[in-house]
């Protein structure tokens, strides 16, 4: 998948979250993923290289093809070992790792900070839309609750898909790590989303 497909249903799994925690009915909702999930599968039937994405991750394929960026991130995952070879000193994303900024700064960030490293940084994503969704639980005004509701989703699902698809726990996307990845629009806007939980978060502890 491309970025915008990617994004995409990043922003439409969160917003059947903030859907569901507005009340919908069951039956709304499992329509919409029916729907959803159609639209998915006739978009990567139609588009070849989304096809062949899907292909390689199913039966494997061509390591110097298809597979070339998965097989180099997940070599750069697994040369971290527990503790990592220490920030700044990775050498797959100088050499064979594509986007070690972007896409595969997950990769890049167990390599050089080992098993440890990376698991701390999904306990912080954890922590966060945990306390995201417990402050939501509190609030009494509508609107408040499903914007944390929703940052919450954005935040937890994109860094979700970020960290499975380069782990080749799903197909390639190609979506930034909230906050961490290169790329000024996303970090705008994930800075955006936070400055504004931090707002609400006074407004409850007044």
């Amino acid at each position: 998948m491309q970025p915008a497909t990617s994004t995409a249903a990043v922003i439409v799994l969160s917003g059947l979250i903030v859907y569901w925690a507005g009340g919908a009915k069951y039956r709304y909702i499992g329509l919409f993923v029916f729907g959803a999930l159609l639209g998915l599968a006739a978009l990567i039937a139609v588009t070849p290289y989304r096809l062949e994405r899907v292909k390689s991750f199913i039966s494997g394929g061509d390591v110097q093809g298809s597979r070339y960026h998965i097989e180099q991130a997940l070599i750069t995952i697994g040369s971290g070992g527990l503790f990592g070879v220490g920030y700044g000193q990775s050498t797959s994303k100088y050499n064979y790792l594509p986007e070690p900024v972007g896409d595969s700064i997950f990769a890049v960030i167990a390599e050089e900070f080992g098993f440890m490293g990376a698991s701390t940084l999904i306990a912080v994503f954890l922590a966060i839309v945990t306390r995201c969704f417990m402050l939501a639980r509190k609030m009494t005004e509508p609107f408040g609750r499903l914007l944390l509701v929703g940052f919450a989703s954005v935040i937890g699902i994109q860094a979700f898909t970020h960290i499975a698809a380069i782990s080749g726990l799903i197909p390639l996307t190609g979506v930034p790590l909230p906050f961490i990845s290169y790329g000024s629009t996303a970090l705008v806007a994930f800075l955006t989303m936070a400055g504004i939980i931090v707002n609400i978060t006074k407004s409850i502890q007044r």
